[in-house]
């Protein structure tokens, strides 16, 4: 009958990285899959040694809920990273537990760290396409805004146009100016529509810019035709004064 292994030999051959510090919370003890991890020796890493490992940004946090814990004589859990053997820093989950003795002395505190980078990767690339997820269903959001405010302004232009035309309160140069409008803002709208049906160049990234010089005074002027009937309809007069 195989003699069970004794208390040292599973602290050594553990599958995680084992410590075991004093009272005082002086790390006395690191097991192999400690030692192989950080590639040092057990003289290294005896004492404060292995906070040598520690990443610097997290040296103060770390070190600090450590020896609060110890001082407290109470468990802890805490998250840092360690420089392995070949230089790169690794997320580590570490917990101690405070050891008593039979009469309830405090005799020393043991505990494990258990390399958890992997698992924090994967969160992070989780809570990154959430992000992603979110940012992307705001700009739907956004563009469903302007989608709508933008099928709306023509579709007012002519209707406005259209109620001034049946009022036949227009003379022939206005009820000219109402048509030329009407028309205008259809086949803007048209346009419009045609780009929408035409979104798959946009998300793939195909979309061609026409540019080129344009004379500003009729873009200002239908600009202006498009919403005088709303204006005028609120009793608003518009007038604008252009360079030639």
């Amino acid at each position: 009958m195989e003699t069970p292994p004794g208390p040292s030999e599973l602290f050594d051959h553990a599958p995680v990285g084992l410590w075991a510090a004093g009272s005082d919370g002086s790390r006395t003890h690191f097991n192999r899959q400690w030692l192989a991890f950080t590639g040092r020796t057990l003289a290294a890493e005896r004492e404060n040694g292995w906070t040598e490992g520690i990443h610097p940004d997290d040296f103060e946090r770390c070190l600090g809920t450590y020896l609060r814990a110890v001082h407290g004589r109470r468990a802890y859990e805490l998250e840092y990273r360690l420089r392995r053997f070949d230089g790169e820093y690794r997320w580590m989950h570490d917990t101690g537990v405070p050891h008593y003795a039979e009469d309830g002395t405090f005799v020393a505190y043991v505990g494990s760290a258990v390399d958890i980078t992997d698992g924090r990767r994967a969160q992070d690339e989780r809570e990154r396409l959430l992000l992603d997820a979110e940012a992307a269903s705001r700009a739907k959001d956004q563009f469903l805004a302007t989608l709508s405010h933008e099928l709306r302004t023509p579709l007012n232009a002519v209707v406005g146009w259209a109620h001034m035309l049946r009022s036949g309160k227009l003379d022939e140069a206005a009820a000219a100016r109402a048509i030329d409008t009407i028309d205008r803002n259809a086949r803007a709208q048209s346009q419009l529509i045609s780009d929408i049906l035409d979104i798959s160049r946009i998300v793939s990234g195909k979309l061609r810019l026409s540019v080129r010089p344009v004379d500003l005074t009729p873009v200002v002027e239908a600009a202006l035709d498009t919403v005088r009937p709303s204006a005028e309809a609120k009793g608003i007069r518009l007038q604008a004064v252009l360079d030639p």
